[in-house]
């Protein structure tokens, strides 16, 4: 679906592309608060990535009747019966199902920010959705046929990292936190 933008996540007044707009870049997520432009006047929202999951309430700062929105595509608020509902907001990212992987932005305070799952084969030049350029703190590996590297530089070059037994990996601690620009994960 087009919408003419590249946001992630847009909430419209009346049918796409009609009438008031809020958008929210990939660095606005995970985030949550009132809603400015569309509040009590959203009919659809717009979920432009898989791993988008959105909640919205009818009442100021997350409270009241509420709906979960989990799926890519369009929403039809009118059909789904939350038209002109809505008043706060909540996106975040969750993670693939059953992922080996999980990169967290924060360690400390329980692995506070956004966090991602992913699978053996993947590999990404950071920033990469979700996660921004050097933000990476935490590294968990569930599946012990995992390894990870981590590079300071695009392209996978310049000083690395690799990381091959389960369990956490805190980045500070490794002299690696917050210099991660791309990253590999394959199997053992």
């Amino acid at each position: 679906m087009d919408t003419g933008s590249e946001a992630p996540l847009i909430i419209y007044e009346h049918t796409i592309g009609r009438g008031l707009v809020q958008e929210f870049a990939f660095q606005d997520i995970p985030s949550s608060g009132n809603l400015t432009e569309v509040d009590n006047l959203a009919s659809n929202v717009f979920i432009g990535n898989e791993h988008i999951v959105v909640t919205l309430y009818d009442g100021p700062d997350l409270t009241g009747d509420s709906i979960v929105l989990e799926t890519k595509g369009l929403h039809n608020l009118v059909e789904l019966g939350f038209n002109d509902k809505a008043s706060s907001y909540e996106a975040i990212f969750r993670a693939a199902p059953d992922s080996g992987v999980t990169f967290h932005e924060h360690i400390h305070p329980d692995f506070g920010g956004w966090s991602y799952g992913v699978l053996a084969g993947f590999s990404a030049r950071v920033p990469w959705t979700p996660f921004p350029n050097d933000g990476l703190s935490a590294v968990v590996i569930s599946d012990p046929g995992v390894v990870v590297v981590l590079y300071e530089d695009v392209d996978f070059g310049g000083l690395s990292l690799t990381l091959d037994t389960e369990g956490l990996h805190d980045l500070e601690a490794l002299g690696f936190n917050d210099i991660v620009s791309s990253f590999e994960v394959r199997g053992k």
